[in-house]
C-alpha cells in the first residue's frame, strides 16, 4: 500500500477552519504511472475500498487528468481515459473530514484504489490514509 500519511484534523484550531462544527476538506494530488504491460481501461475511477473502518463524510470525490492539476488547463474528469503502459496520470482525491475535539478521536484507516469500469474490480496501487476521526 502507498501511504497518504496520517491526518489529525482535530489538531487545527477551530477558528482557523470556520468554527467548532465545521468539516475540513482534504485534497490529495497523486501522479501514478501505469507500469504494467496493458493499458488501463477507459473509465477507470478512484474509489474507496470497502472494509476500512474510517467514518468519513460522504461522498469522496475523485478526478483524473493527464497533467498535474495545478498546471493543467484541462478540465478534470471523474474517470480516467485509457492509460497506455509507461504513461502517467494525476489523480485528485477530495474528501470531507469531520472534526472532533482534540484528544477525542480514534485512528481509523481509509483505503482507495482504481476500479475497472467493466467489472468493478480494483487494480493498481492501493492508497491508504490513517485519519484521527
Amino acid at each position: 500500500a502507498f501511504s497518504l500519511g496520517s491526518w489529525s484534523p482535530g489538531l487545527l484550531a477551530p477558528e482557523a477552519i470556520g468554527g467548532p462544527a465545521a468539516a475540513l476538506s482534504a485534497v490529495v494530488e497523486l501522479t501514478v504511472l501505469n507500469d504494467g504491460a496493458v493499458p488501463w481501461p477507459k473509465g477507470a475511477a478512484l474509489l474507496r475500498l470497502p472494509g476500512g473502518n474510517a467514518t468519513l463524510l460522504p461522498p469522496d470525490a475523485s478526478a483524473c487528468t493527464s497533467r498535474a492539476f495545478w498546471r493543467s488547463r484541462e478540465p478534470l474528469k471523474a474517470t480516467c481515459g485509457s492509460v497506455p503502459p509507461q504513461e502517467h496520470v494525476t489523480l485528485l482525491l477530495t474528501l470531507e473530514l469531520p472534526l472532533r475535539a482534540r484528544g477525542r478521536c480514534q485512528w481509523q484507516v481509509a483505503q482507495w484504489a482504481l476500479h475497472s469500469p467493466t467489472d468493478g474490480k480494483p487494480f493498481g496501487v492501493l492508497l491508504q490514509a490513517r485519519i484521527c476521526l
